[in-house]
């Protein structure tokens, strides 16, 4: 939130903060810690958790469209970016600071609660419960 007050003087503009944002908030904490819980209980070890993660990190930060606009990816890039949750986590937050809510945006919810479920439901698979 200071993060987000800071900008709003800094870039002088208007976000409008409401429940639809806290929603979205947590939504996509869900989806994408439940990415990472997948990683860690599938890992063989600590380290290989560790080096996944950061590659994952490193992958994920670039082509979702916070740091980059989708469109000025490369064409590849660009399929490779629709399929990562980070995507529709930023594509909902801009929708709703900037009350620009619209079918898009509901399909993005749809699809960050999708991402929840099948990371949670996939950890919940493939996790040895006997090394728990």
């Amino acid at each position: 939130f200071i993060t987000s007050l800071f900008g709003q003087w800094l870039f002088h503009i208007k976000l409008d903060f409401n429940f639809v944002s806290l929603m979205i908030l947590f939504l996509s904490i869900g989806s994408c810690v439940s990415f990472g819980v997948l990683i860690g209980f599938t890992s063989k070890n600590h380290s290989v958790t560790n080096i996944t993660s950061q590659a994952f990190m490193m992958f994920i930060s670039f082509l979702s469209p916070v740091m980059v606009d989708v469109n000025q990816l490369p064409k590849f890039l660009q399929y490779i970016a629709v399929v990562l949750p980070t995507t529709y986590v930023a594509n909902a937050f801009q929708a709703a600071f900037t009350s620009n809510i619209t079918k898009n945006f509901y399909l993005d919810i749809l699809v960050l609660f999708i991402y929840f479920l099948l990371f949670i439901g996939l950890t919940g698979l493939l996790m040895d419960w006997r090394k728990s």
